[in-house]
């Protein structure tokens, strides 16, 4: 029989195995090998060796990262990579910031145009403060209308109806009241639309 392998002191994804538990305290029925590991996230768990090295299935996190994976796997952005999306410290921010640019750059699959959106907007400060004023918003107020009027909207500075592209220089959030508000004006002409109308919102930057 072979001799079983050793992966003291291995990395499997986030998870460092650290030792091995005694073969009186293993929880599985058939006494097979587990481990002591740690998760990068802190947490300490127990799992049977054939989950860490199977061929099939290997635990790489002590569930922390599952939704990453789960997103990685179900992209459509080619050259997309498990370390890109944990590069980001607010993953829900940037899981907000990737299903909205699946939802408007529906045939584009190229990670370099996916990476520029991202990291624009990830620290786009004018984003940053409709989705923390959004955020803030559910959590004091469980009530939202269906549309959710806080919530960022993707706007095309110049409209596509008046010649307006999807190039980053002409995409900017709006609440998604001001954006249905906007229209098919440009940003310019919904500027002077305000102060001519003396029209203000909450809402409205």
């Amino acid at each position: 029989m072979a001799k079983p392998l050793d992966i003291q002191n291995q990395r499997f994804g986030k998870i460092l195995v650290k030792s091995l538990i005694p073969e009186e305290e293993r929880r599985n029925a058939y006494k097979r090998r587990e481990w002591l590991c740690e998760c990068d996230c802190g947490n300490s768990l127990i799992i049977e060796q054939r989950n860490l090295t199977g061929s099939k299935y290997q635990q790489l996190s002590c569930g922390c990262t599952r939704v990453k994976f789960h997103l990685l796997k179900t992209s459509k952005i080619k050259g997309l990579t498990f370390e890109f999306i944990d590069s980001f410290e607010d993953y829900e921010k940037y899981a907000y910031l990737h299903k909205q640019f699946v939802k408007h750059f529906t045939a584009t699959e190229d990670f370099e145009i996916y990476e520029k959106f991202i990291n624009k907007f990830y620290i786009d400060n004018q984003f940053n403060l409709l989705y923390n004023k959004w955020v803030k918003e559910n959590k004091e107020n469980k009530e939202n209308t269906f549309y959710d009027l806080y919530k960022p909207s993707l706007d095309h500075i110049i409209p596509k109806s008046k010649g307006g592209d999807n190039s980053l220089d002409n995409l900017q959030f709006l609440t998604v009241f001001e954006n249905l508000s906007k229209r098919d004006m440009t940003m310019k002409e919904w500027n002077e639309f305000k102060v001519r109308t003396n029209t203000q919102s909450d809402l409205y930057l």
